[in-house]
């Protein structure tokens, strides 16, 4: 079986966050590969996710608005539209959660 990818994945395993914020989303997932322009992210169950949002990996500063290509389960396979972009955090407590410019998680 051959993959026709026009950029080649590069095998990861980071924590990220799936966020939609006008619909006040904020989902933890695992990124299993990535490539400038996508990845294989791995939810924790089967959830209802919106058709775009942003993938932020927090360890790497990275963030990437996406659109879902293709679903399986709790594998979903996300295209970034402009690339990888390097995110800035203010991050400041908000009781429990961490807020992240304008987004909260």
């Amino acid at each position: 079986m051959s993959e026709d990818r026009k950029l080649c994945r590069q095998r990861t395993l980071k924590n990220a966050i799936l966020i939609r914020n006008d619909e006040k989303i904020s989902l933890r997932c695992t990124l299993k590969n990535t490539s400038e322009y996508g990845a294989l992210v791995m939810l924790e169950s089967v959830v209802p996710v919106p058709h775009e949002f942003e993938l932020l990996i927090e360890a790497d500063q990275l963030i990437a608005s996406c659109k879902i290509v293709w679903r399986n389960g709790k594998m979903i396979g996300a295209r970034a539209f402009s690339g990888w972009k390097q995110f800035a955090p203010n991050r400041k407590p908000l009781n429990d959660k961490t807020v992240y410019e304008r987004y909260v998680v």
